[in-house]
């Protein structure tokens, strides 16, 4: 579905991409409504510029316009004190709109979200971020699933993977769920 969005991301490591994939085709065999997020297309959220489902009462591109070269510099500089660190995936949550792998919260993730949150405030925008830490594999479709299957089987599936986030992306969303994204600035995070 055709979006726009601007939000701020981790890379997945190789291996780590790899385990949350095994997970997301054993799941995917549940029924035709599941659909797969592209392997390349699996990030860690971190913290959201302008989101995809939110009205700012503004066009987004206009918003951009206006801030997104100030937020590309802060961004940098919130990232800019941070290290390389590890999240590690422990669960998988099947949600009223998809299944997710959650991840344990990270201080340098707090530090993120708080950061732009600010950067939204300052802008006269809700600084609400999200709350839990998490790489989406699936989504629903209009075609039907047995979604207590679908339950019991996450429950089973235990990731025990994590990546290390050695770089952070600011991109840019134009087909829902991360189909067509564009890379409007990355930052690489020292060992």
């Amino acid at each position: 579905m055709p979006c726009l969005a601007y939000n701020v991301h981790a890379e997945l490591a190789p291996a780590c991409r790899t385990e949350l994939v095994r997970l997301q085709t054993a799941l995917a065999t549940l029924g035709p409504g599941l659909l797969q997020c592209p392997p390349d297309a699996i990030h860690v959220s971190l913290a959201f510029l302008l989101a995809v489902r939110k009205d700012h009462n503004l066009d987004k591109e206009l918003l951009w316009a206006r801030h997104g070269t100030a937020w590309t510099a802060a961004v940098r500089e919130i990232v800019a004190g941070l290290r390389t660190f590890a999240i590690s995936f422990t669960q998988l949550s099947v949600t009223d709109t998809a299944v997710i792998a959650l991840a344990e919260p990270r201080g340098e993730i707090g530090a993120i979200r708080a950061g732009v949150a600010r950067l939204r405030t300052d802008a006269g925008l809700d600084g609400g971020q999200p709350t839990i830490v998490h790489s989406t594999l699936l989504r629903y479709g209009t075609q039907p699933f047995d979604r207590d299957r679908l339950v019991e089987q996450a429950e089973r599936q235990k990731p025990s993977t994590t990546t290390s986030v050695s770089r952070i992306v600011i991109c840019k969303e134009l087909v829902y769920p991360c189909l067509v994204t564009e890379e409007v600035a990355g930052f690489a995070l020292p060992s």
